[in-house]
C-alpha cells in the first residue's frame, strides 16, 4: 500500500509546521507514505526536524500577490500522485491544506474507509481529501474555471451526482454531508483569517461561476452548501449547464464521466 500526501501552503509557516508535527506523531511510521508540500509563497519556513522528511515543490510561477488557485493545486496533486489512472503510481492520494490537524491513527482509518469509498473528505470543505483512482475516474479533476471560492461546491456536488455511493463527505461547517463516518482522520486547526483580496475579488466571481455552471438547484443554498435530504435523494437528476474544459488530456482520457 503506497500513499502520497500533498499539503498546499501559502505564507503560513506556523500552521504548516503544526500540521507536520501532527503527521509525524501519527501512525505514519507504520506505512509507506510520501509527504509533499506544494508551496505557493516566497516566505517559506520549515522547522529543521522536518526538512529531510518531506519533498518541497516550490510554485515559483505564482506571484506572492495572488489570492490562490487551489483547483490547480488539487489537480497537480492528483496528476503527480497517480500519474496514470489505469496504472497508478500509488494506491491513495491525500491532499490537504496547511491548517489541518491529523489524528493518531489517520492512515489506518483512511485505508479502512477506502474499503467502502473512493473519495473521502474531512474538516472544512477541502481541508482534507483522499482518493483512490476509481474516485477520480468517476468525479473527474477539479474545474480550474474556479479559483478559491466555489471550487469545493462544484467538486463536492459532482461527487454527489456521479459517485454518490462511493463518496464520504464530512463537511459539517458547510452542511454538506454524505455517507458520514465517525472514524477520526483529520480536522481544521482553527479559524484562519480570510485573505481580504480573496473575499473582494474571488468570492463574487466564484458565485457567478456557480450560477453559470449549475443555475438554481433546489435543496441547497445559492453557494451549493447546506445540502438537504431532497437534494441528496434527487442528485441523479442534476446536470451542469456547461462541462468542464479538458486541461490534461493525457490524464483525463481515463475519466469515465
Amino acid at each position: 500500500m503506497k500513499i502520497k500526501l500533498y499539503i498546499v501552503t501559502y505564507n503560513n509557516a506556523k500552521d504548516l509546521n503544526t500540521t507536520l508535527d501532527s503527521i509525524f506523531k501519527s501512525d505514519i511510521k507504520n506505512y509507506n507514505c510520501e509527504i509533499n508540500i506544494i508551496n505557493n509563497h516566497s516566505n517559506f519556513h520549515l522547522n529543521e526536524e522536518f526538512i529531510h522528511k518531506v519533498k518541497i515543490l516550490h510554485n515559483v510561477l505564482r506571484p506572492d500577490s495572488s489570492t490562490g488557485y487551489l483547483t490547480r493545486n488539487w489537480n497537480q496533486a492528483l496528476l503527480l500522485g497517480f500519474k496514470d489512472l489505469n496504472k497508478p503510481d500509488c494506491d491513495i492520494v491525500v491532499a490537504c491544506q496547511d491548517d489541518t490537524v491529523f489524528y493518531a491513527n489517520w492512515i489506518k482509518n483512511t485505508i479502512e474507509l477506502h474499503k467502502k469509498y473512493s473519495f473521502i473528505t474531512y474538516g472544512w470543505g477541502d481541508n482534507f481529501m483522499s482518493w483512490t483512482p476509481s474516485g477520480v475516474k468517476r468525479i473527474g479533476l477539479w474545474d480550474e474555471s474556479f479559483q478559491m471560492v466555489g471550487h469545493t461546491s462544484d467538486y463536492f456536488l459532482r461527487a454527489l451526482i456521479y459517485n454518490k455511493e462511493k463518496s464520504s463527505i464530512n463537511d459539517y461547517h458547510h452542511k454538506r454531508l454524505l455517507n458520514v463516518e465517525k472514524l477520526k482522520i483529520a480536522d481544521r486547526l482553527g479559524l484562519v483569517k480570510e485573505h481580504q483580496l480573496e473575499r473582494k475579488f474571488n468570492a463574487p466571481y466564484g458565485l457567478k461561476m456557480i450560477k453559470r455552471k449549475w443555475g438554481k438547484i433546489n435543496g441547497c443554498s445559492e453557494t451549493l452548501t447546506k445540502w438537504t435530504p431532497n437534494l441528496i435523494n434527487n442528485a441523479y437528476k442534476i446536470r451542469p449547464k456547461c462541462s468542464n474544459i479538458i486541461m490534461y488530456p493525457f490524464f483525463e482520457k481515463n475519466i469515465k464521466t
